[in-house]
């Protein structure tokens, strides 16, 4: 089963410094352990991070998928329009889609969300995170068909 994130608007990522410095309140790493064995996702996990645009995932999203790195295995979906060598410096695994982020052609987008159910079953990422309105769409419906 692949859990699906939709993600329409923006959000913080981070350490908070009031409480990295209290030495009394648990880290960071041991809440997110926590969480982790709660939910019983004890171990490695994979995250399949969908976009549209790569420039955007670097400038707005990089925090998140090096914090992601430090819990399992990150792969980004998306058409190559710049920064695929940073993220593939910081350990990512990058996968190219044809995506046409203005089209509303019928016969393409029915063959993008094709090429993400391959890609899923292929992938089986234990979290699915989108950004934007076509991968939010089509990752979805492939994620909700996969149950």
């Amino acid at each position: 089963m692949v859990i699906t994130i939709l993600c329409f608007g923006s959000f913080l990522t981070g350490t908070n410094p009031v409480r990295a410095a209290d030495p009394g309140m648990i880290s960071d790493r041991e809440e997110e352990n926590n969480w982790r064995n709660r939910r019983g996702m004890v171990g490695f996990m994979k995250f399949l991070i969908v976009t549209n645009h790569s420039y955007m995932l670097w400038q707005f999203r990089r925090e998140l998928i090096a914090r992601l790195m430090g819990l399992g295995e990150v792969v980004l979906l998306m058409p190559f329009v710049g920064h695929e060598e940073d993220f593939a410096a910081m350990g990512c695994r990058c996968i190219e889609t044809r995506l046409d982020r203005r089209s509303i052609n019928l016969k393409t987008d029915l063959g993008l969300m094709h090429f993400y159910r391959r890609v899923v079953e292929q992938e089986r990422p234990d979290l699915a995170l989108t950004y934007s309105i076509k991968p939010n769409i089509y990752m979805g419906l492939v994620c909700a068909r996969g149950k």
